[in-house]
This record gives C-alpha cells, structure tokens and sequence, in this order.
C-alpha cells in the first residue's frame, strides 16, 4: 500500500491509527509497538513492511 493511500485512510477515520490497525492480530502482538506514540513516518513505514497490520478488509474510495 502506498503512503497516500494510507494517508488518504486515515483521514477518513475518527481514531487514527487506532480504526485500522489490527491489534488483536499475531504481527501487532510480535511487533510489540504502541502506534499513538510513534511518528506517522514510522507507523506508515511499519504498516508497508508488514500489511498485515491492516484490518482487512478496507474498502474506500
């Protein structure tokens, strides 16, 4: 996924981060990360090394 994309999604949620990652999912749990207190370049560069971390399915448009 790329960067806009992500940008693009996260503006469309009330939560940040918090609407899309999955946090019950077994990449969140290794990764050991608390994405409200990372920068957007690191979370956005997190979720493109591992897209797992996305709730699926994300439908926008």
């Amino acid at each position: 996924m790329e960067k806009d994309d992500l940008i693009k999604i996260l503006s469309l949620t009330e939560n940040g981060f918090e609407d899309i990652i999955a946090t019950r999912g077994k990449t969140y749990a290794s990764l050991n990360y608390n994405f409200d207190e990372l920068g957007l370049e690191k979370a956005f560069k997190l979720i493109q090394e591992n897209p797992r971390l996305l709730k699926r399915p994300l439908i926008f448009d």
